[in-house]
């Protein structure tokens, strides 16, 4: 079940990623720098509010073991209104924070985005609920009709000359989409109320998610407000461009299986305490396998395409590029830390990492940024990593994984990647600058990935026939939730 609920989010995930990076491409080749920068800039505030509005109940109703129709029409409600009041208040904010960031053009950005707020926290108690079902495969559908249909209204604005603002129309139509079929698919589900007061028992365990949602996202996230008002809307977009990158590990697999792993170890799985510490290892495992080569091959072969591909103004984000994506790899993995803490129900131990990691980022982000945008990505790197070893030694101690366990999960990727990453170096140096010798390289990298996974395909098989195994075998009488 986990694999295949994986697998459905993997697939659309993969498409909203490819999608992101066509919209990146076609992007730089309309838009300025500084403009893709306004959106940068803009979805930093515009994320964070819609991550507020949450309220930590899409957690809640996920997790919640006593959950009814009406306590979820309830959360909706909540939920909708205040994001409604808050993307007015950014909205009506517009001309002052782009007084203050001396941003211009910031303005208009801020006040399209403010509207794809309300259609995104609208979606969140449904997606929930489905997401409580284990209902992977339908939520996959929404999502991958929601990014297609977004995509097409951003080509046609593109065609239309509306510059920037087609970025701003692609959020828009895939909220829109999203809200209105998430709303119908659980429509029998749920009943819309006011009756607020019955969502107590969700904001307990909600109230942790929150605080700690929100520190982490703006870790995260305050980079490119800080990057814009030291150095600029062309600073942030070169950033923002970089970062779409970085995180595409988070994104295609970690985020949506973090979901999926903390619905199969909360109580309605089953699962007994060493079962989730060995299905933890194994998802753990496999993320590594596919997001450290997928990562580090940015440090031998995006140099030659970026090169080609994009206008000469966007080519500074090569180099950040490289330096960025092995803590994307090594975050695609810490991502998972959260979900396991936070299934064992301590929210508040997760909240105390969450600071920690909070502080630590933003002091950086204040201490690098004034010498220049490629000290504060190498800062940035330095600090993520320590931080993410941080998140990922709680969690081990937490689940007492073995030195060996630790070893067969991480030894394989990593081996791989570093030993696939010096062959090219060697052959071809760091970058290859024709296309034969970056077809060359290429193939020279995941030949390599490949014969030290053959090496360690016993453990390899290990960590996939755990995750099939472990979620089907819960305790008697412990069924998982199906869908009404």
């Amino acid at each position: 079940m986990m694999i295949r609920s994986v697998s459905f989010m993997s697939v659309v995930n993969i498409s909203r990623a490819a999608t992101q990076v066509a919209i990146n491409i076609i992007s730089a080749r309309f838009i300025t720098p500084h403009d893709y920068g306004l959106v940068a800039f803009s979805m930093s505030f515009i994320l964070f509010i819609a991550l507020l509005t949450d309220l930590g109940l899409s957690s809640a109703i996920v997790r919640h073991p006593d959950l009814d129709g009406r306590q979820v029409g309830a959360a909706a409600t909540l939920i909708t209104l205040f994001g409604t009041l808050l993307a007015i208040l950014i909205c009506v904010s517009g001309p002052t924070l782009s007084s203050v960031s001396n941003l211009e053009g910031l303005t208009s950005v801020l006040a399209g985005l403010s509207l794809s707020i309300v259609f995104a926290v609208a979606a969140v108690a449904p997606r929930a609920l489905l997401e409580r079902h284990l209902d992977y495969q339908r939520i996959a559908t929404i999502e991958g009709s929601a990014v297609a249909i977004g995509f097409i209204c951003y080509l046609i604005a593109l065609l239309c000359g509306v510059g920037v603002m087609a970025l701003v129309l692609y959020q828009i139509a895939m909220h829109l989409v999203r809200a209105i079929a998430f709303t119908v698919t659980v429509r029998k589900q749920m009943t819309l109320n006011f009756g607020w007061s019955r969502l107590k028992p969700l904001m307990a365990f909600g109230g942790w998610v929150l605080l700690t949602n929100a520190l982490n996202f703006l870790a995260r996230t305050s980079g490119p407000i800080v990057i814009g008002i030291y150095l600029g809307a062309a600073s942030v977009g070169l950033y923002g461009f970089a970062n779409q990158f970085m995180i595409m590990p988070l994104v295609v697999l970690a985020w949506p299986a973090s979901g999926v792993l903390m619905s199969a170890l909360g109580p309605q799985a089953g699962l007994v305490q060493e079962s989730k510490s060995s299905l933890t290892m194994a998802t753990m495992a496999m993320t590594a396998l596919l997001t450290f080569p997928g990562m580090f091959y940015f440090v031998i072969g995006t140099g030659y395409l970026v090169d080609h591909l994009l206008d000469p103004k966007w080519h500074e984000a090569i180099w950040l590029m490289k330096v960025l994506a092995p803590i994307g790899a090594v975050q695609s993995i810490a991502a998972y830390s959260g979900s396991v803490i936070l299934a064992r129900g301590e929210g508040s131990l997760n909240f105390n990492l969450s600071v920690i990691n909070s502080v630590v980022s933003f002091a950086v982000f204040i201490l690098m940024l004034p010498y220049g945008l490629h000290v504060f990505a190498v800062g940035y790197a330095v600090t993520g990593l320590a931080l993410a070893a941080l998140s990922l030694g709680v969690v081990f101690y937490k689940i007492r994984a073995s030195g060996m366990s630790l070893v067969n999960a991480f030894l394989p990727p990593t081996a791989a990647s570093c030993l696939g990453v010096a062959a090219v170096w060697m052959l071809f140096g760091p970058d290859p600058d024709t296309f034969v010798t970056w077809l060359e390289a290429s193939a020279t990298y995941f030949a390599v990935v490949l014969v030290v996974y053959l090496g360690w395909r016993k453990a390899i098989v290990a960590h996939l026939t755990a995750m099939r195994s472990l979620v089907s075998s819960r305790r008697q009488g412990a069924p998982v939730a199906q869908p009404a």
